[in-house]
């Protein structure tokens, strides 16, 4: 009877060490990590130079030891949108000539990063 005890407690135990051992609990939807920072990086030039030119944008966040926060989702937006537009994925386009700033969000933290949109300078 108290093999039986025993070989129950370490059914109901063992599971339970596995998933607190596991890999950092990232992607578990009950506990998040913070959030300490939000870097933004260009695939390509940060200078576009014609209208509909784009570049892709990442972001990454890392939390306060500086590792990885995996799974994270993000905001993206552009500080003026009749230069650079960005859409869900983080691709920027141009729309217009000038600087602006284009931000990714996740939660209450943002990184963000210069592009400029320089055009040609008509001459006859």
């Amino acid at each position: 009877m108290r093999k039986a005890l025993r070989a129950a407690a370490l059914l109901i135990i063992a599971p339970v060490v596995v998933c607190a051992c596991g890999s950092g609990l990232q992607g578990d939807p009950f506990f998040s990590i913070p959030v300490a920072e939000v870097q933004v990086t260009a695939a390509g030039s940060t200078t576009l130079t014609s209208i509909g030119a784009t570049v892709q944008l990442q972001a990454a966040a890392t939390d306060l030891a500086g590792n990885a926060v995996l799974s994270t989702t993000y905001t993206w937006a552009s500080s003026d949108e009749a230069v650079v537009t960005v859409n869900s994925l983080g691709l920027a386009t141009a729309v217009g000539a000038g600087p602006a700033s284009v931000s990714a969000t996740t939660g209450s933290v943002l990184g963000s990063i210069e592009l400029t949109v320089s055009l040609p300078v008509a001459t006859r």
